[in-house]
């Protein structure tokens, strides 16, 4: 089954909201879920081409959804995490638990969607060079 599109796990609304028209408006399908454990029913669904999740929400939080995707689910995609907790503590805990890279919410919506942007391309680069060498697809 083809990667389907972007889950982004984030508890705030708003902030959801926001994150999929502008990611839906660069061109990319976007899944949201309100926490960890919505976005790994989402990840058994589909697989997707990168899971953006943020670090603290309810019920399961971004660091415990990383590990379980990347054990459980064997998810191979880009994980990106998502946190207003811009410290290095909190970037080193996210990437211990599997994720690739750390997106402050400081910054802005514009480089948000050009960084997420930039890990799908390179994402889809990688599958169709695995592809094409007859290997494994990524999840």
């Amino acid at each position: 089954m083809q990667p389907d599109g972007i889950i982004i796990a984030e508890d705030d609304d708003n902030l959801r909201k926001m994150y999929a028209i502008a990611l839906e408006a660069a061109g990319h399908k976007v899944r949201t879920a309100q926490n960890g454990q919505q976005a790994l029913q989402l990840l058994e669904e589909a697989p997707a081409q990168l899971l953006v999740l943020d670090v603290m929400m309810p019920i399961m939080d971004g660091v415990e959804a990383c590990t379980i995707a990347r054990t459980a689910h064997r998810f191979t995609a880009p994980i990106l995490f998502l946190s207003a907790l811009d410290n290095q503590a909190t970037v080193e805990r996210c990437k211990a638990a599997g994720g690739d890279d750390f997106i402050p919410k400081s910054g802005n919506i514009r480089q948000f969607v050009d960084h997420i942007s930039q890990w799908v391309c390179n994402a889809n680069h990688t599958r169709n060079k695995a592809e094409d060498r007859g290997g494994e697809q990524r999840q």
